[in-house]
């Protein structure tokens, strides 16, 4: 094999390998910049992001499936990392949950903490790190980018993220919860494997522009995270729990309506769509450093501002070139 057809071969898994990190740990301000390029740091809580979303990805294009699958996965992979790893929507004394941990535990589990962060995985760390990584790689986006044995050490290193999730985290689960939480992430698993390639039929409605989809993804983070973390006057926990859940849905359905059932989007809507899940961190990251010493939160936020805008543009150039040429054909 030729040295360049092997390097076109790696190229989109490794940038995907890094992809996940930089979204789901950096980007998102969940850690500051220094925090994140600590190699120890970086090998223990960021890397199995972009493992994770290596083996979500290659799993869906290996059986064939499409971009529902992938949204399965990536619930299967919030639970794996939110229960089996960490085990932070089964403690009630997680250090995150601040005032509102009293509120969401019921039942030995923290509901809206708890949907929120699978949430953030399915749109963060899988589906946008996914979905920018593949219109970086246009041509390879359908095609395998691990082998077999690449993809056996990606699930070796999920694997070995559990231990290391006890190591990093105290607390000792109920047993019957995470039993349970280990069955319901393989469910989604095999959801994934037996979903249709193509569950939707094709509608006539024409493709919503991309800045539909980019305030779409917007609202719908905003309303996640805010719903979950808002300290005033709550309904009952059912209620609220229940709105932010239908909160997704209706998100799901509209995208899939304004898609044409993901027959009519583009890499433009896609990268639209992505930036407006990231927009939601962006701009709160880049506050911590007006809030208190300057750790350099802004910096990622601009830079990745300029990257979203650079990709968006590179892409549509790309694309109205392709239309046009199809358009000379046509013609000729």
């Amino acid at each position: 094999m030729k040295k360049d057809s092997v390097i076109k071969r790696i190229a989109p898994g490794l940038v995907l390998l890094f992809m996940g990190p930089l979204l789901g740990e950096l980007v998102s301000g969940h850690q500051a910049p220094l925090q994140f390029a600590d190699p120890f740091n970086f090998l223990l809580t960021a890397l199995p992001y972009g493992l994770g979303a290596l083996v979500c990805r290659e799993l869906t294009v290996i059986w064939g499936k499409g971009k529902t699958s992938l949204v399965l996965m990536g619930i299967a992979f919030g639970l794996f990392e939110e229960i089996v790893v960490i085990r932070s929507i089964i403690n009630s004394n997680w250090s995150e949950l601040g005032a509102i941990g009293l509120y969401n535990f019921w039942g030995g589990v923290n509901w809206t903490y708890g949907l929120m962060l699978v949430h953030f995985h399915i749109t963060i760390s899988i589906v946008s790190s996914v979905l920018l990584t593949e219109a970086i790689f246009p041509k390879r986006q359908n095609k395998r980018w691990l082998s077999n044995p690449m993809l056996a050490i990606c699930g070796v290193g999920l694997a070995l993220w559990i231990p290391a999730g006890f190591y990093m985290t105290a607390g000792i689960p109920s047993v019957p919860l995470y039993v349970l939480g280990v069955l319901t992430m393989f469910l989604f698993v095999f959801a994934a494997y037996k979903i249709p390639s193509k569950p939707y039929r094709k509608t006539g409605r024409r493709t919503a522009h991309p800045i539909v989809f980019f305030i779409l993804g917007l609202i719908n983070m905003t309303v996640i995270f805010l719903g979950t973390f808002y300290e005033g006057p709550k309904p009952s926990l059912v209620v609220l729990f229940t709105a932010l859940l239908l909160a997704d849905i209706i998100c799901f359905i509209l995208l899939l309506q304004w898609s044409q059932k993901g027959y009519g989007w583009t890499d433009r809507h896609k990268i639209a769509l992505t930036s407006g899940f990231l927009m939601f961190f962006i701009a709160l990251t880049a506050i911590k450093d007006f809030e208190g010493s300057f750790a350099g939160y802004s910096v990622v936020s601009a830079v990745s501002v300029i990257l979203l805008v650079v990709l968006y543009g590179l892409t549509k150039r790309r694309e109205t070139l392709a239309a046009a040429a199809i358009d000379a054909g046509d013609k000729a």
